[in-house]
């Protein structure tokens, strides 16, 4: 429990976590709350893009009390921004989670049934390297120090090994681009590249959402007519923790792309390996629906704890 709490502290850093004990109130709440959310228009909120923050514009304020004041949620008297009325945010905040936890699920669960584990290869598929599925190449970043200023902040982007790490799957965010000076001592990779991780977090893999480069301590890969992104990256996920002690001890754990080219996946039909990706996909987009979603709560619960304990 106190591993748990640390880590929610230390991942939301913004407001105090409460425990307590199971409520007596209806689960009726989560689903009312849900079904709110979904109705909010462009209108009812305004995006900050310096800030990256997003607020409940005046309208949307004026829906979201309406329609909670016409259900019955909260007392005709009351206000969205009372602190009392926080538990709505709250219980749409975790169900949001939930939701989220069980698509990534799902996923797993999916590729299982589809093709078996992996690692046993129960469904008896033919074996063969990585590297005959498709073109495998480390990232390129041929200048030092790898952090000049003349490289950086242009309009190219530049994963590196946190973004693939955090990013749910599909790499849509960057901390870091590349100038123009720093295109040329590197390589631009197409959407769609899977992008794996050889060093620090080693074996975590991402799908590019947009061209970008990365350095050499990503390698990336483009599948060729025998296979898709989809599938080598679930069945990749199997193999991280059996890579990583691979890793030789070091300050930094990494691998090399030996030995990450002489890795061994089961090869099922293409047209299998197809009709996981289109799943896969509807998967996706549930999960970015949602995502988003969570993150309009997320904005309303800040809002409310900002207008209830701003000091003067």
């Amino acid at each position: 429990i106190i591993d748990e709490v640390d880590s929610i502290l230390i991942d939301e850093a913004r407001t105090p976590l409460i425990i307590s004990g199971p409520s007596d109130k209806t689960s009726n709440l989560y689903h009312s709350v849900n079904e709110l959310v979904l109705t909010l228009g462009k209108d009812d909120y305004d995006i900050d893009e310096k800030g990256k923050v997003a607020q409940l514009s005046d309208k949307g304020n004026d829906t979201v009390e309406t329609t909670l004041k016409n259900n019955k949620l909260i007392d005709q008297d009351s206000s969205l921004y009372d602190i009392s009325n926080i538990e709505y945010v709250e219980n749409i905040i975790n169900l949001r989670k939930s939701t989220l936890t069980n698509l990534d699920q799902l996923s797993k669960s999916l590729f299982v049934e589809m093709f078996g584990n992996p690692l046993e290869n129960n469904s008896k598929f033919h074996k063969v390297k990585i590297n005959e599925l498709g073109t495998l190449d480390r990232g390129v970043s041929k200048h030092r120090p790898r952090n000049d200023p003349i490289l950086l902040n242009g309009p190219y982007p530049l994963i590196q090994t946190g973004d693939i790490s955090n990013c749910d799957g599909i790499i849509k965010k960057y901390s870091s681009t590349y100038s123009e000076i720093g295109l040329k001592q590197s390589k631009l990779w197409p959407k769609g590249t899977l992008c794996i991780s050889i060093a620090a977090n080693i074996a975590k893999t991402g799908i590019l959402e947009m061209e970008a480069c990365f350095p050499d301590s990503v390698v990336g890969f483009l599948p060729n007519n025998k296979s898709n992104v989809g599938y080598v990256k679930n069945c990749i996920s199997f193999f991280q923790d059996r890579l990583e002690k691979m890793a030789p001890s070091s300050a930094q754990k990494n691998i090399n792309l030996k030995i990450l080219n002489n890795l061994y996946l089961p090869l099922p039909p293409i047209e299998l390996q197809n009709k996981f990706m289109d799943k896969l996909t509807s998967i996706e987009k549930l999960k970015k629906i949602k995502k988003t979603n969570l993150d309009k709560i997320f904005d309303l619960k800040k809002s409310i704890l900002t207008e209830n304990f701003k000091f003067n």
